[in-house]
């Protein structure tokens, strides 16, 4: 009787728990919430930065290179 009883609960637990995700699953589906992008302002010019990607650019156009081979 106690078992029943237990088993009872449980199930009714479970089905209300249920019912509260999939209406807020529902909710979600049919009436999304509108997504905000913040307003992105350019940051200043850093002349260190400037300077590390031109030397980088440097370097992989002088590396990247394939070296030809003298017999080609």
């Amino acid at each position: 009787m106690n078992l029943q009883r237990a088993q009872l609960w449980i199930a009714l637990l479970a089905g209300t728990a249920t019912l509260i995700v999939g209406a807020y699953q529902i909710k979600n589906i049919f009436f999304p919430k509108e997504v905000v992008s913040p307003a992105v302002t350019p940051s200043p010019p850093n002349p260190i930065r400037s300077a590390i990607e031109d030397v980088s650019a440097e370097w992989i156009k002088k590396w990247g290179k394939p070296e030809s081979s003298p017999d080609q």
